[in-house]
This record gives structure tokens, sequence and C-alpha cells, in this order.
């Protein structure tokens, strides 16, 4: 699993579920969880067997900056 996991702890990531949606920040990865950070500072405690299973969209890697180009 920690080989082939798809995200990287960091990555701001919105899970597709139709009865709980969630988006928040990756802030661990363990054996059977995943630890999700919300913008209200929510901790959610997400286990891995779901996560792999529901659609999921990475917003943003945690070094995606806004580069600047200056004549």
């Amino acid at each position: 699993l920690f080989f082939s996991f798809p995200f990287k702890i960091g990555d701001l990531i919105y899970i597709h579920d139709k009865d709980f949606p969630i988006e928040a920040e990756l802030e661990d990865i363990g054996a059977f969880h995943v630890y999700l950070r919300t913008k209200e500072d929510q901790l959610i405690i997400y286990p891995n067997n779901l996560i792999l299973q529901k659609g999921i969209s990475i917003l943003k890697h945690p070094r995606e900056e806004s580069i600047e180009f200056t004549d």
C-alpha cells in the first residue's frame, strides 16, 4: 500500500462520496488509516480500504506554487 499509494503527505484532496464528501489535506498515511485535516482544522481518520474505493481528486500538491515570469 505504501509503495503504490497515489497520494503524498501534504496533498489537498477531494474524496468523491455522495453521502460524505471531504476536501482536506493529507497529513499522514498509516497502515490502516489516512489522517486528513480539513480547512476547519477538523482531523478525520479515514480507512485506507474506503479511500481506495472512492474517486479522489488531487486539488493541490504541497510544493505547487505559482511561477511568476519577469521581463
